[in-house]
């Protein structure tokens, strides 16, 4: 049975052997950005690659000149717009937390339902073990701790007031999430750029290769 490659040489598309290790090439790591596109016979994959590498280096400058813009903001965001922003933020952190934590009893409500109606169970001493280990196994069935409500202890108060009890901590952490996304951005795309000219140097090597093919 014809793989995706051979398939070609079985339809017609493929007819020399240099048209066959172009094709090739598809399956290693100089054509990683064609990968979803469909296998198709053709005579030069430059710009493919240029685009691919393109396409990526976009992204990240994207995401790069946006962190840089944050970064900036936050360094000079006046003590009372950062305080409106931690207010705002955390007001809204503790409705999702708050939000998650009812889900989330929700979906062990019956488990929590029995349990309550188990602990109130006044049974004589002969069936404490019963007791016990029906409590065991609803304990082993929900989570001890809620990542929800362990969040929700660690936000502090939405007023001004909580503000200042965590203002330097908070522009510090906004100042270092922008700082890592733009070393995070630049490093990418110095990465790209220096992999796009190799894999442009590899790929002229290989269409040199082939002229060997009679």
């Amino acid at each position: 049975m014809p793989t995706g490659y051979t398939a070609m040489i079985e339809n017609g598309k493929v007819r020399t052997a240099k048209q066959f290790l172009h094709l090739c090439l598809r399956a290693f790591g100089v054509c990683v950005r064609m990968r979803d596109d469909s296998l198709e016979v053709e005579d030069d994959y430059t710009q493919k690659i240029i685009k691919g590498y393109q396409d990526d280096i976009d992204y990240h400058q994207k995401y790069l000149d946006i962190a840089k813009e944050n970064l900036k903001t936050y360094q000079e965001m006046s003590d009372e717009q950062m305080c409106f922003k931690y207010i705002q933020e955390t007001s809204e952190k503790i409705k999702d937390l708050q939000k998650n934590i009812t889900r989330e009893f929700g979906e062990y409500g019956d488990y929590l339902r029995l349990k309550h109606e188990i602990m109130d169970w006044d049974c004589d001493p002969e069936f404490s073990e019963i007791k016990s280990f029906a409590l065991q196994q609803i304990a082993s069935s929900i989570p001890n701790n809620s990542y929800y409500e362990e969040e929700l202890a660690k936000c502090g108060k939405p007023t001004k007031e909580g503000y200042e009890e965590r203002k330097e901590e908070y522009r510090n952490s906004l100042i270092k999430h922008e700082q890592w996304e733009v070393d995070y951005h630049s490093g990418e795309i110095d990465r790209l750029l220096k992999s796009k000219e190799d894999i442009l140097a590899f790929y002229q090597r290989f269409k040199e290769e082939l002229k060997k093919l009679k």
